[in-house]
């Protein structure tokens, strides 16, 4: 009777391990008005930044360009890359336009994922909890990159803007900062669920709860 009555108890404190991991992924969304706001300002500060280049000769070749229907050159920067692991810091040339695409899509996504009503979010659900564990999985270690990346990018338009402007460059830290803060609220989620359902397996293994 006692083996019964405990059993039920622990029925009774079950919770939806579907909704734990989407609660994770939904965090995400806190991202995306931070994203929003670093585009704009990597806008700026690379506007800032090519306006030093623009030279007799550079206005001629964007003239010419534009006459006969040319696309523009690919702008490349030189940042700064920190490695956690290492402590060490490496220069990594990347693409800027590449990088605003990358954020401008990763902002879209956590978007939809905000509201449950969203075609994305309702897809997301439709998958698997193994599925979607992995999605987190793979978004964090994607954003930990993009994090390394706009630090990066902070630090050289602050070093690389000429003397006379480098008050108008605008710092990233404040989002960064939030980005982080993001990431460290969805991966305490994420280690909840795992643990959620860790324990029920053990449980199960124990025959203190039965299987559904």
């Amino acid at each position: 009777l006692k083996v019964t009555q405990q059993t039920k108890a622990r029925k009774k404190v079950q919770v939806n391990t579907k909704t734990l991991i989407m609660e994770a992924v939904r965090n995400l969304a806190g991202m995306a008005p931070q994203l929003e706001g670093v585009s704009m300002k990597l806008r700026d500060n690379s506007a800032l930044l090519q306006a030093q280049y623009d030279t007799p000769w550079e206005k001629f070749k964007r003239a010419f360009r534009k006459a006969f229907g040319l696309k523009p050159p690919v702008i490349e920067y030189a940042i700064p890359m920190a490695d956690a692991m290492t402590k060490t810091s490496t220069t990594e040339k990347v693409n800027f336009n590449k990088s605003l695409g990358e954020i401008a899509k990763r902002m879209n996504l956590y978007e939809a994922l905000a509201s449950r009503e969203s075609p994305t979010y309702q897809k997301m659900e439709a998958q698997e909890e193994e599925e979607i564990y992995t999605f987190l999985t793979k978004q964090l270690a994607e954003c930990q990159q993009m994090l390394l990346m706009l630090l990066g990018y902070d630090k050289f338009f602050k070093n690389e803007v000429a003397s006379p402007n480098k008050a108008k460059v605008k710092g990233l830290t404040m989002e960064t900062t939030s980005i982080k803060n993001t990431m460290v609220k969805t991966n305490q989620r994420k280690a909840e669920y795992a643990a959620y359902v860790e324990e029920q397996k053990q449980l199960k293994r124990l025959g203190i709860i039965n299987e559904e």
